[in-house]
């Protein structure tokens, strides 16, 4: 129903030197955002974004958000999809925005995007105290709405971001911009946090002053998460010290036998390995949830600080556990059985001894 009205609208020619046509939607809520809320910033994106005087606005779009995702199908933030949306309505430029809840208040993204490139032109990105929402979000809207461009650069502030390995979310102030390779982002100036992360890599973290005029080059490498250690020759010490009696005992100084200890070390790195292996099934969970599409973006955001969280842990209890398994296997190997563990377990060998025989016991 909403493609036969949008999709077969053709795109008029523009005049030479005619201002870009915007067509501006409305700001979708999110998770955490009462609808009352995005409705109120919609109005604040109409009324300003009609008021600019870098663009001519297309008047009576009716065209929300959620139903242009419905149906164009756009998840997140598809440049290619958004700009079919821009080209139904007969547009150069596509405006619209998300709004979520956040512990701070609420956090908006509005997007511009280019129809005629098929690319995000820019993106602001912005958390608001619930008490000055609409007037704050107003005059943020204002000034990120007059860095057309056609604007001096020395009113720009750009961000570039370059990942190796590609394939990392990149977080703008708990903004969700994109996983990597992501285009240039214009944004205010001001002091901003940036984070990226990828799945079995660590994170990277920075907060930062961006002044007007500037461009800021991020280019991190992110490294791998360190997996469970290979086995390997693990150097002990003489277990028995240098008491020749309890070297034949099997005993060590403190009188039990260390055939003991290393079964105990045995023991105590299966049962850490163990929970190891519980922590590697939540993270996989928490992997699972961060994968679906339909999580939002707050959530993705909390999804990856925990399975990070998780995988660390997991790969430590991994390379404790198996520390312990392969000390306690080399101290078994190497231990002689003390006469108790000859007496209690052991195997009956027949050994010669002059004109008869002697039994006796032993591992």
């Amino acid at each position: 129903m909403l493609c036969a009205a949008f999709c077969a609208r053709p795109a008029a020619a523009a005049p030479a030197g005619a201002l870009d046509r915007v067509a501006i939607l409305d700001v979708e809520a999110l998770e955490g955002a009462p609808p009352a809320t995005a409705e109120a910033l919609s109005q604040v994106l109409g009324e300003v974004g009609g008021a600019s005087k870098a663009w001519r606005t297309l008047p009576d779009i009716a065209l929300t958000v959620a139903e242009a995702r419905l149906t164009f199908g756009c998840l997140d933030n598809d440049p290619a999809c958004w700009s079919e949306v821009g080209r139904a309505l007969g547009a150069d430029l596509l405006v619209f925005g998300v709004a979520w809840g956040v512990p701070e208040g609420v956090a908006t993204k509005v997007y511009v995007h280019d129809v005629r490139t098929e690319r995000q032109a820019r993106v602001l990105s912005r958390t608001f105290l619930p008490t000055d929402l609409k007037a704050a979000f107003g005059r943020a809207l204002a000034e990120f709405l007059g860095l057309t461009p056609g604007a001096p650069d020395t009113e720009r502030t750009v961000l570039r971001v370059v990942v190796e390995p590609d394939g990392a979310d990149v977080f703008f102030d708990t903004a969700y911009l994109g996983a990597t390779p992501i285009p240039e982002q214009v944004v205010l100036p001001g002091r901003h946090e940036v984070v990226i992360r990828r799945r079995g890599h660590k994170s990277w973290r920075r907060s930062m002053e961006m002044s007007p005029g500037e461009t800021i080059d991020v280019r991190v490498t992110l490294p791998r998460l360190v997996g469970p250690p290979h086995s390997g020759a693990v150097a002990s010490a003489d277990p028995y010290g240098s008491d020749p009696a309890a070297r034949r005992a099997g005993t060590g100084r403190s009188g039990f036998s260390r055939r003991f200890l290393g079964w105990g070390a045995l023991g105590a790195g299966a049962a850490v390995a163990g929970i190891g292996v519980v922590f590697g099934i939540l993270e996989r969970n928490v992997e699972s949830e961060y994968d679906q599409p339909e999580v939002p973006q707050a959530r993705a955001h909390a999804l990856a600080d925990t399975g990070e969280s998780y995988a660390a842990a997991a790969n430590l209890l991994y390379g404790v556990g198996a520390a312990l398994v392969v000390t306690g296997a080399i101290i078994v190997a190497f231990s002689p059985p003390g006469e108790r563990e000859r007496q209690a377990t052991g195997a009956l060998m027949l050994l010669p001894s002059g004109g008869g025989a002697m039994w006796t016991w032993g591992l």
